[in-house]
């Protein structure tokens, strides 16, 4: 399970970028522990398009781009967040610091069980 921070309406509009090389990465991380959860760092790219119908009539699009570059496993669960699901921001001020040319976009939890994930993991998830 891959999320964004940055709270994405699921449209066309949007588009997710992440290497096959990342993703294996963390899937590695899940694969070697039984379980791993993290931080998805890259950046964000907010741009608008204008389109010009036949009735030129104008339609603005607004876009955004979410590129993943690279993760950080925090360790152990409640290590970005608290049981009751709100997210521990020095967990992630820290994160943000030691990576200045990237931000925080996301976060991840992989494993072997993963795919039925329970209540707690499907409420903060």
């Amino acid at each position: 399970r891959i999320r964004t921070m940055a709270n994405l309406p699921v449209t066309s509009n949007n588009v997710l970028s992440i290497s096959g090389a990342l993703l294996a990465g963390i899937g590695r991380e899940g694969g070697s522990n039984g379980f791993a959860e993290g931080l998805l760092l890259g950046h964000i790219r907010n741009f608008n398009t204008s389109e010009v119908k036949d009735s030129q009539e104008s339609i603005q699009t607004n876009h955004q781009d979410i590129v993943f570059r690279a993760f950080q496993t925090t360790g152990s669960q409640f290590s970005f967040y608290q049981a009751d699901g709100s997210i521990n921001n020095e967990m992630i001020e820290k994160i943000q610091n030691d990576n200045k040319d990237m931000v925080v976009v996301g976060w991840f939890m992989v494993g072997r069980s993963v795919l039925t994930p329970s209540i707690r993991h499907a409420s903060i998830h």
